[in-house]
C-alpha cells in the first residue's frame, strides 16, 4: 500500500484518502454516498488470513506472507498446518461419502 498522500476531489483526507489509494476515488466517493454516516470497523479477521494464506501460499514464503499480514511467522505456519488438516479432511469425507452413495 503506498504511503504517499494524494488528494482527491470530493474526498475528505485521512481514513477515506487511504480507501481511496486503496479502491480509487470513484468507488471511495460511491462509499461516501451509499453509507454516510455509517462507521466501519474492518478487522483482522482470522477468515482472510487463512483465504490470504492459501492463495498466496508458495512453499517458502512464509515471512513475505507474515510481512504482508502484520503477523509472526509462526502463525503462518500454524495457518498452513490447519489449512492443510481441512483440506486432507475434505479429501476423505469425499472418499468415505462415495461408499454410501445410492443406499
Amino acid at each position: 500500500m503506498s504511503k504517499r498522500r494524494l488528494k482527491y476531489e470530493g474526498v475528505p483526507e485521512g481514513d477515506m484518502t487511504m480507501v481511496a489509494n486503496i479502491i480509487g476515488a470513484e468507488a471511495t466517493r460511491r462509499l461516501m454516498h451509499e453509507l454516510a454516516g455509517i462507521k466501519i470497523y474492518i478487522p483482522k479477521s482470522k477468515e482472510y488470513r487463512l483465504w490470504y494464506v492459501q492463495q498466496f501460499f508458495e512453499g517458502d514464503n512464509q515471512r513475505d506472507l507474515s510481512r504482508e499480514l502484520g503477523v509472526s511467522e509462526r502463525l503462518i505456519q500454524m495457518d498452513v498446518v490447519e489449512i492443510q488438516r481441512k483440506r486432507r479432511a475434505e479429501r476423505e469425507e469425499g472418499r468415505q461419502g462415495s461408499l454410501f452413495a445410492g443406499l
